[in-house]
């Protein structure tokens, strides 16, 4: 349940660093961009979205084409780490047995 808590806490503190990093972007895009017959500026709401698009667009660009890199990567350095954190598990388990029947006895 902890780790739940710390999740949403963590996912706060981003979105509002990000909604701080993104606010002076918002009104030169307001007044760039304006709709309708009487020319009124977008709304915030609009306005955040075009930028989550225009960040989106090159992210995804980016994550793409570093694909084929992050793939060999974890090809070259993930079956060193899995097997050392499965041997480990491993451990732990047969420590947490060993320790299991022995608690309950003394109970």
């Amino acid at each position: 349940m902890v780790r739940v808590f710390e999740g949403a806490a963590v996912l706060l503190l981003l979105s509002f660093f990000l909604a701080y990093i993104i606010a002076p972007i918002l009104p030169p895009i307001r007044r760039l961009i304006r709709v309708g017959e009487r020319r009124r500026p977008i709304s915030d709401g609009g306005a955040i979205l075009i930028l989550y698009i225009a960040l989106l667009v090159p992210g995804l660009l980016l994550w793409r084409s570093s694909a084929p890199t992050v793939k060999h990567w974890i090809a070259v350095t993930a079956p060193t780490a899995s097997h050392a954190s499965a041997t480990y598990e491993v451990h732990q388990a047969a420590a947490c047995a060993a320790e299991a029947p022995a608690a309950h006895a003394a109970a």
